[in-house]
C-alpha cells in the first residue's frame, strides 16, 4: 500500500460520515413523500378471475423511485468506502513491528502530525520521519 492510498483514508472517512448523514436524510424524505390517489390492477377473488381496477392511496411513485435510486447510489458508494477502509486495516495488520504499525496508523489513519506522534511516543521527530521513510522504502508495492 502506498502513502497516497493511506492518505486517502482520512478523506474517505469524512466522506463516509457525510454519506451516512445523507442516506439518513433520504430515508426521512422517503417517509414524508406525499400520499396520492392511485389505481392498481387486480383480479377478482372469485371464478372467473377477471381484471379489476382498484383505487388506493399510495406515496407519489415517481418521487419514491427517485429517492430510492439516490439511496441505492449512496449506499453503493458507502460500501466501496468500507471495502477500502478494510484494505487499510488489513494492511496495517501486515506490519509486524508494533512501533512502525503504531506510527503509520497514527499518521495516516488517526491524522496526527509527525510531531504529535513523536511527542506521544517519546521519540524525536527525526526518528518518526526515518521510521516512515524506511517503512515505505522497504514496502513498495510490486508493479502490476
Amino acid at each position: 500500500m502506498t502513502r497516497e492510498e493511506l492518505k486517502k483514508f482520512r478523506d474517505t472517512k469524512k466522506l463516509e460520515q457525510s454519506l451516512k448523514k445523507s442516506i439518513a436524510k433520504l430515508y426521512k424524505q422517503l417517509e414524508n413523500v406525499p400520499v396520492v390517489a392511485g389505481k392498481v390492477k387486480s383480479s377478482s377473488q372469485s371464478h372467473p378471475y377477471t381484471p379489476v381496477s382498484l383505487s388506493v392511496d399510495m406515496k407519489e411513485p415517481k418521487e419514491v423511485q427517485e429517492i430510492r435510486a439516490r439511496i441505492k447510489m449512496k449506499e453503493e458508494m458507502l460500501e466501496e468506502i468500507k471495502k477500502s477502509h478494510q484494505m487499510v486495516e488489513d494492511y496495517l495488520l501486515t506490519i509486524n513491528d508494533l512501533i512502525v504499525r503504531s506510527v503509520i496508523q497514527m499518521i495516516y489513519v488517526d491524522g496526527l502530525t509527525m510531531q504529535q506522534v513523536a511527542d506521544e511516543l517519546g521519540y524525536h521527530i527525526r526518528s518518526i520521519r526515518r521510521i516512515v521513510q524506511i517503512h515505505f522504502k522497504n514496502h513498495k508495492e510490486a508493479p502490476a
